[in-house]
This record gives structure tokens, sequence and C-alpha cells, in this order.
């Protein structure tokens, strides 16, 4: 098979027209008129909003590779809902514990309560906050996944308790849930 190239010539003229936004004359193209000037703002935002665009998705896909089950990826600082004045309290601690993981800090949290309190719809605030503002890395685990992960070293000879240890230890934020524990000793 032969492949043929043709390459076209486009001759610009400049014109009297001029451009009514920039004021320049404007250049004619294969019979089309435009402003050099409006050119480049048309590249620009067209870039600008592919880079937008990418963002999202890449965000997107942080935030579904972040282990937050289907039911919490949507979660976050504006839809929970506070019911009395420790939970304002506890909202505006876990704003300011991802505001500080931003910040290069290593805090640490321990949220203790009992069932439907919302720790782990916070939890999933504090990810997704970090994910939205900033680099760093967030993953969310349940005690059961860091188990049986462990325990699969026992026997896979591939992969030690050690890498595990590294892995798990290699997130900027790493949130363990004991999710559904309190359901096995009731």
């Amino acid at each position: 098979m032969n492949t043929i190239l043709k390459t076209l010539q486009f001759c610009a003229e400049t014109t009297e027209t001029l451009c009514p936004a920039h004021h320049i004359p404007m250049i004619e193209i294969a019979g089309h008129r435009l402003c050099k000037l409006c050119a480049k703002e048309t590249v620009h935002h067209s870039h600008a909003a592919y880079e937008n665009e990418l963002q999202q998705r890449l965000l997107k896909q942080k935030i579904k590779n972040s282990g937050l089950n289907k039911r919490y990826l949507d979660r976050g600082f504006k839809n929970y809902v506070v019911a009395c004045p420790a939970q304002d309290n506890t909202i505006k601690l876990c704003q300011a514990f991802a505001q500080q993981i931003i910040s290069d800090h290593n805090p640490n949290m321990l949220m203790i309560g009992t069932p439907g309190t919302g720790k782990t719809h916070l939890s999933a605030s504090i990810i997704r906050n970090i994910l939205h503002n900033s680099t760093k890395s967030a993953r969310y685990y349940t005690s059961a996944e860091i188990a049986q992960k462990m325990m699969d070293t026992w026997s896979d000879a591939s992969r030690s308790e050690k890498e595990v240890i590294d892995h798990f230890s290699s997130f900027d934020l790493l949130v363990i849930d004991e999710y559904g524990l309190h359901d096995r000793h009731e």
C-alpha cells in the first residue's frame, strides 16, 4: 500500500478589516477571516477547559481508588447532618484535621462513637477534602481488609508482612475503620 502525503499550503493575507474585540487587522486564511489574538484566546480557553476536565477526571479516579465504599463516594462535610452541639464540634475538628494534613503536618485522630453517629461519613469527608485540595494520598481500609492482607502473606511467599506494612504506611492519610465489627459482638 502506497502512502501519499499531501502538503497543503495556506497563504495568510492581512486584511483591512479590524477585529471588533482587539482593533487589529484580521488575516484571511483559506477564505476565512480571523484575528490572531482571538485565535490565541480560543486556543488558550480550549486548553484551560481540557486541563480542567482532565483534573476532574483524575480527581474522580483518585476518589474511586481511595477505597471508599460506593455509599460514601459523595459524602462530604457539606452534606453531614449536624444534629447536636457535639457533632458540630466534631465536624470542625475533622475539617481542621484535614487542613493539617494538607499543610504538611502529620496529625493522628481516633474517632470513637456508637454505630450510626457518622464516623465513616466524616472519614470519607476528610479523604475527599484532602484529595480535592492537595496532592496528598489518602486511603480507606476496614480493619478486616488489613487483617486479611496480613494473613495473605502467610500463604504467599512472594509478599512479606513488611511489604504490606510499607504499603499501608505509604499513604499521607490511612483511615482504618472497624466497620461492621460491632455486629460480630452482638
